[in-house]
């Protein structure tokens, strides 16, 4: 009876794996050159089998940024550390976001996973924006409202509460807790804006 050869789980797993995931995983050689390539997802800015063969200085890449590649690939393969790295690449009119980990896997060669991180970034870019108008609004709103209470404050402290009527005094009263209490969340609307601020 013939031997049935073991199943390589590991080579199954990362083809598993491969079809999946969202990253763009480039291999490279210590010179920057493109030797394999796993994208599913088209996020490669020039056509994978254009890339195989060719050096980060051959595929439009500004060259500062192909200088920072080539400075990460190296530290990576010197040291053996993972690097993390956010770059921009110009497209078009747009300018993409990406952040990429370089793993070292053989002596003079780099696993760099590679993730469009652009729709991410400006997402978290406008809800920066809308927070920061949220906090203008509260902080406008907050000193405009208080200004008004805190003459209220002022008028009713030099009322002469002796010389009000029964009936008087208990809407003087009235008015002087409801100021009060309009001035406590006045004063809490504009701690709380601060808090976002810090």
């Amino acid at each position: 009876m013939p031997t049935q050869k073991p199943t390589d789980h590991r080579s199954i797993d990362l083809n598993v794996l491969a079809k999946v995931i969202p990253d763009t995983v480039i291999l490279m050689n210590k010179e920057g050159e493109y030797l394999d390539i796993i994208s599913n997802y088209g996020e490669t800015q020039v056509p994978q089998d254009e890339l195989i063969g060719r050096t980060v200085y051959e595929i439009g890449m500004p060259k500062p940024l192909a200088d920072y590649f080539i400075e990460v690939i190296q530290k990576t393969i010197s040291t053996g550390e993972i690097q993390y790295v956010e770059y921009e690449f110009p497209k078009g009119k747009q300018v993409l976001q990406y952040e990429a980990r370089v793993i070292k896997c053989a002596e003079d060669r780099i696993l760099a996973i590679i993730r469009n991180v652009t729709r991410l970034k400006r997402m978290e870019e406008k809800l920066k924006n809308a927070n920061q108008k949220l906090i203008e609004i509260a902080r406008l709103n907050s000193h405009e409202i208080r200004k008004p209470v805190a003459s209220i404050l002022g008028l009713l402290a030099l009322i002469d509460e002796n010389r009000l009527s029964m009936e008087n005094t208990e809407i003087f009263e009235k008015i002087s807790s409801c100021t009060a209490e309009l001035d406590h969340v006045i004063a809490k609307i504009v701690e709380t804006t601060h808090s976002f601020n810090t």
